[in-house]
C-alpha cells in the first residue's frame, strides 16, 4: 500500500506539472514545440492509467489471500477483527457499540458486528486464566456477580503484546494504560435475579473477563472499547500443511485456539484427544491427523459449524465422542474406517445424514445417537451395524421409525428409544427386523407406539417393558 501511495503521489506531482503546458496547447499556440509536449503529456497519462491499475491489483492481492479486508484475520478461528479497533472517543456505551459496528465499512468490508464473550476471549494471549470458556462464567454469591478464583486477571499491562496488552502481536492500538482500565465490549449478556443486566466485557490489559452494568447507567463503567468482528470467508485456495511433524504422545488437551496449534502437521496422537470449548468456525489446523489411538472427545458448545479439517482420519483406537455443535452434515468424517469404543453423537445441530458412519459393522461399546430438537429423520447411514456390544440408545423425535438398522442383530446392553415434544404422532418398530438379542432393558420414553411388528424376530431380551409388551 506504501508503494501505491507513494506512486500515486508521484503521479500527481507530475501530472500536475505537465498540466500547465496542456493548457497552453490547448490555447493555441501553434509552435511546433508544443507536439512534443502533447507526446509527453499522452505518453505520461497512459502510462500513470496502466501503472495505476496494475499496482492496484498487485496490492489488493495479500488481502485477498488473507480474506480479511480491513482486519486481522485468526487463522485458527476464522474471524476477521477490526484492526485497529475504534478509539476516538472513548465515551462508547454499549448499546452504541451495535449501531457502530453495523455501520462500519472497513476498506469496502461490511457485515461487522459487536463479538460474543467467547469470540472476543480467543485474542487473549498470554493469560491462561483468561482464556479459560466455560469454567470462567460468572456466579452469583449474595453480594454481586463473582468470578472464580481460578479466573482471576493477570498483572496489569504484562502481556506479550504490543505495549503489554494480552492480545496476539498483529493486533494495533492501545488496551487501556496504568490510568485508563477500560475494557472492550461484548454482546454477551449476563443476568442476574434482583441485579438487573450486565454484560460481559474482556480487559485486553489484564488479560480477564469483566463485566459491566449495562448502558442504563445503573453503576459500575458504562462506556468502553469495542473491535468489531465479522466471519472471514474460506481463502480461495485450500490452506495446506506439511504433515511431517512427530507423534503427538499423551492425553492431549485443547481448550483454546493456541492450544489447538500444537497438533498443527501432526498425524498420529498417541492417546487421547480432548477439543472442549474452542470458538472455531472448523478444525482445519487438524488436516493432518489420521489416527488416534485412544478416545476423541469433541465437546463443542455451540462450535465448531463444520468438522472441516478432519478429513483424513481414518482410526480412533478408543471411544469417538461428538458434543453440542451446530453442524449440517458429517461429510468430513467419511474417510474414518474404524473405532474401537463408545460411539457417541450427541446435539449437533441440524445434521440431515448419518451416512458418512456407513463404516461401522460392530460397535465395542455404546452407540448413541441423541439429536432432541432438530437434524435426522432417518438413521439411514448406520446400515452396516450388526453388533452394537453396549447399550444403543436413540433420542431423535423428528424420526418415525428405526429404518436403517436392518442389519442390526444384537445389542449387548439396553435398547432405549427416547421422543420428545416434537415427536411425531405415531412411531413404529419397522428397521429392526434381524434384532434377535437385546441383553439390557427395552426403554420406550415418550414414544406413542403404533405397533411392535418390526420386533418380530427378537428371541431374547433380559428385562421387557410391560408397558410395551401388554
Amino acid at each position: 500500500m506504501r508503494y501505491l501511495l507513494l506512486m500515486v503521489l508521484a503521479t500527481v506531482l507530475v501530472c500536475g506539472g505537465c498540466g500547465d503546458d496542456d493548457s497552453d496547447d490547448t490555447g493555441g499556440d501553434t509552435d511546433t514545440d508544443t507536439d512534443t509536449d502533447t507526446d509527453s503529456d499522452s505518453d505520461t497519462d497512459t502510462d500513470t492509467d496502466t501503472d495505476t491499475d496494475t499496482d492496484t491489483d498487485t496490492d489488493t492481492e495479500p488481502v485477498d489471500e488473507n480474506q480479511c479486508i480491513g482486519g486481522h484475520r485468526d487463522p485458527i478461528t476464522k474471524l476477521c477483527w477490526q484492526n485497529p479497533h475504534h478509539q476516538q472517543p472513548l465515551s462508547w456505551h454499549w448499546d452504541q457499540t451495535t449501531l457502530y459496528c453495523q455501520n462500519l465499512l472497513a476498506d469496502t468490508a461490511e457485515n461487522w458486528r459487536v463479538p460474543t464473550v467467547d469470540e472476543l476471549r480467543t485474542l487473549i494471549r498470554g493469560c491462561p486464566t483468561g482464556i479459560l470458556s466455560n469454567e470462567c462464567e460468572y456466579y452469583f454469591n449474595g453480594a454481586g456477580p463473582l468470578l472464580p478464583a481460578e479466573c482471576a486477571a493477570c498483572d496489569l499491562l504484562t502481556g506479550p503484546g504490543p505495549g503489554g496488552c494480552f492480545w496476539p502481536d498483529e493486533l494495533g492500538s492501545s488496551c487501556g494504560d496504568s490510568e485508563t482500565d477500560m475494557p472492550f465490549w461484548t454482546s454477551t449478556t449476563l443476568e442476574m435475579s434482583g441485579w438487573g443486566c450486565f454484560k460481559y466485557a474482556v480487559d485486553f490489559s489484564k488479560g480477564a473477563v469483566r463485566y459491566s452494568l449495562d448502558y442504563l447507567g445503573m453503576g459500575g463503567w458504562d462506556v468502553a472499547f469495542v473491535r468489531c468482528v465479522r466471519d472471514a470467508p474460506e481463502p480461495e485456495a485450500e490452506e495446506t500443511f506439511t504433515c511431517d511433524q512427530p507423534d503427538l504422545v499423551g492425553d492431549i488437551v485443547a481448550g483454546t485456539p493456541t492450544e489447538m496449534l500444537q497438533l498443527l502437521g501432526v498425524s498420529r496422537v498417541v492417546g487421547s484427544l480432548t477439543i472442549e470449548n474452542v470458538v472455531m468456525s472448523d478444525y482445519s489446523v487438524l488436516a493432518c491427523l489420521e489416527e488416534v489411538t485412544g478416545d476423541l472427545t469433541i465437546d463443542g458448545e455451540g462450535y465448531p459449524t463444520s468438522l472441516h479439517g478432519l478429513e483424513s482420519l481414518t482410526t480412533v483406537g478408543g471411544g469417538l465422542s461428538a458434543i453440542d455443535m451446530e453442524l449440517t452434515d458429517l461429510v468430513p468424517l467419511g474417510a474414518l474406517s474404524s473405532v474401537g469404543g463408545d460411539v457417541i453423537l450427541s446435539n449437533l445441530g441440524p445434521i440431515s445424514s448419518l451416512g458418512p458412519l456407513g463404516f461401522l459393522v460392530h460397535v465395542a461399546g455404546t452407540l448413541e445417537i441423541v439429536n432432541p430438537s432438530a437434524g435426522c429423520t432417518t438413521l439411514q447411514g448406520l446400515n452396516n451395524i450388526t453388533h452394537v456390544d453396549g447399550n444403543l440408545e436413540i433420542a431423535a423425535p423428528l424420526i418415525v421409525n428405526l429404518t436403517g438398522l436392518e442389519a442390526l442383530q444384537q445389542v449387548g446392553g439396553s435398547l432405549v428409544l427416547r421422543g420428545g415434544c416434537s415427536q411425531a404422532a405415531s412411531f413404529d418398530f419397522t428397521g429392526l427386523d434381524s434384532l434377535t438379542v437385546v441383553g439390557g432393558d427395552l426403554i420406550i420414553d415418550e414414544l406413542p407406539i403404533a405397533n411392535l411388528s418390526g420386533l418380530s424376530s427378537l428371541e431374547k431380551m433380559a428385562h421387557p417393558d410391560p408397558a410395551v409388551f401388554q
